[in-house]
C-alpha cells in the first residue's frame, strides 16, 4: 500500500486584537442608555469622526482576519477528511487481515492434526515391520522349510517365495508414503506459519500508519480547535466593533444636529478667567483620585458655609452658553464657550440662571450653588475644556 503523503501543512495564525479602548469625547454623555450631546464644536464632531475612522479600521482588519481564520480551518478540516479517509481504508485492510490471519491459525491447527496423524501412521506401520522383520528372522531356517516341505511343486515354491517378497515390498513402499505424507504435511505446516508470519507483519505496519495518522488527525483537530475559538472571538469583536462604530456615527448626526441647533458661538472670551464664585475653600483638587476610577477633572470649591446653598456662580470669562440642563451626574449644570476650543464648565448648581444661546460676560452671575446630580455636599464644580479635553483650571485661574 503507497503510504499517504502526511507532510502537515503549518499555518501562522494571525494575532487578534481583542480589546479596543475608544476614546470618546466627554462632552458625549451616556446616562441610563440615552446619549445627551451639548456644547459642540466642529473640531468635537471631527475628533468623534476620526473615531469612527479608526473603528472602521479596525473592523476591516478583524473581517480580514476572520477571513484568514475561515480559510485556514478550511484547510485543516480538509486534511482532517483525509485522514479520516485514509483511517477508514485501513480499518478495511486490518478487518481482512484479520480475517485472514484467523484462517491460517485454523488451517495451521488442522495441519497439525493431520500431520500428528501421519506421524502416527508411520509409527503404527514402522512397529508392523519391525514385527515381521522379526518373525522371519527367528524363523527364517524353519520358515523356508516348512515353505520347501509344503510345496506340491517347484511352481508353488516359486510362488510362495514371491509373495514373502511381495510383503516386503509391500512394507518399504507404505514407509515411503507415509514418510513423504509426513514431508508434505511438516512442509505445508511451514508455509502456513510463512505466510502467516507475513500476514502478522502487514498488520503490525497497517497498525503503526493507523497510530501516526490518528496521531496526525488528533493534532489537525487540536488547530481546528483553536482556530474555532479564535474564530468566535474574532467574531464577537466584529459585532462590538460594528455596534461601536454604529453608536459613532449616530453620535456624529446628533452632534451635527445640535451644533446646527445652538448655532456657532461667535463670543470671544478674554482669556483671563476670574474666580467663579465667593468662597475659596477646596475640597477636591484637579488631579485627585480619591475614591474615583480616575483623576478629578476639575475643582471643588465648598459652600461658604457647610452645607448651605445658594452661593452665587459666576461666569469666569465672557462667552456662549452651549449647555444649561440637567443629569443624574453633573445635577443642573454649565457649559460656556469662550472661543478657540476653550470652554468652563460649572456643575451641582442649585438653579441655572441662563439658557442655551445666552451670551455672557466675565463676572455675570449665571447660577447659584447647590448638590444637584451625584454630589454629597453644596459645592461648585468647576472645570475648564480645550479642544474636546479637560484640562488644569489652575492654568487658567487663582483664587482670589
Amino acid at each position: 500500500m503507497k503510504v499517504f503523503m502526511r507532510r502537515l501543512y503549518m499555518c501562522k495564525i494571525p494575532a487578534i486584537l481583542l480589546c479596543f479602548v475608544l476614546m470618546i469625547s466627554s462632552n458625549v454623555l451616556v446616562l441610563n442608555g440615552v446619549t445627551e450631546v451639548y456644547g459642540i464644536t466642529q473640531d468635537e464632531i471631527n475628533s468623534t469622526k476620526s473615531d469612527a475612522e479608526k473603528i472602521q479600521k479596525q473592523l476591516e482588519n478583524v473581517r480580514s482576519q476572520i477571513n484568514d481564520l475561515k480559510a485556514q480551518a478550511n484547510t485543516t478540516k480538509e486534511y482532517i477528511n483525509k485522514f479520516d479517509g485514509a483511517i477508514s481504508t485501513l480499518d478495511t485492510q486490518l478487518y481482512a487481515l484479520s480475517d485472514n490471519i484467523t484462517q491460517i491459525e485454523e488451517n495451521i491447527k488442522s495441519t497439525e492434526e493431520s500431520l500428528e496423524a501421519a506421524k502416527q501412521d508411520v509409527d503404527n506401520q514402522y512397529d508392523m515391520m519391525k514385527l515381521r522383520i522379526q518373525f522371519m528372522y527367528e524363523h527364517n531356517t524353519e520358515s523356508y522349510i516348512a515353505l520347501m516341505l509344503q510345496s506340491e511343486s517347484v511352481g508353488d515354491l516359486l510362488n510362495k517365495a514371491e509373495y514373502i517378497s511381495k510383503i516386503s515390498a509391500y512394507d518399504r513402499d507404505m514407509m515411503i508414503r507415509y514418510q513423504e505424507t509426513v514431508a508434505y504435511v511438516e512442509q505445508t505446516k511451514q508455509d502456513l506459519e510463512d505466510e502467516y508470519a507475513l500476514l502478522q507483519d502487514q498488520k503490525s505496519e497497517l497498525d503503526n500508519q493507523k497510530a501516526e495518522y490518528q496521531q496526525l488527525a488528533a493534532q489537525r483537530e487540536a488547530e481546528m480547535n483553536k482556530l474555532t475559538s479564535q474564530l468566535g472571538q474574532a467574531s464577537s469583536l466584529e459585532k462590538q466593533l460594528t455596534t461601536d462604530l454604529s453608536q459613532l456615527e449616530d453620535q456624529v448626526k446628533k452632534m451635527e444636529e445640535q451644533m446646527k441647533a445652538q448655532g456657532n458661538p461667535t463670543v470671544t472670551g478674554t482669556g483671563k478667567f476670574q474666580w467663579p464664585t465667593p468662597s475659596t475653600r477646596i475640597t477636591s483638587n484637579y488631579g485627585d483620585k480619591e475614591d474615583r476610577s480616575k483623576p478629578h477633572q476639575g475643582i471643588d470649591i465648598g459652600a461658604q458655609k457647610r452645607g448651605v446653598w445658594g452661593d452665587p456662580i459666576y461666569a469666569a470669562d465672557s462667552g456662549q452658553v452651549t449647555i444649561a440642563a440637567s443629569n443624574a451626574t453633573a445635577g443642573n449644570w454649565i457649559w460656556i464657550y469662550h472661543g478657540d476650543g476653550l470652554y468652563t464648565v460649572y456643575m451641582h448648581c442649585s438653579a441655572l440662571l441662563v439658557k442655551v444661546g445666552d451670551t455672557v460676560t466675565k463676572g455675570q452671575q449665571i447660577a447659584t450653588m447647590g448638590s444637584t446630580g451625584n454630589s454629597t455636599g453644596a459645592h461648585l464644580h468647576f472645570g475648564v475644556r480645550l479642544n474636546g479635553n479637560y484640562v488644569n483650571p489652575w492654568n487658567y485661574v487663582s483664587k482670589p
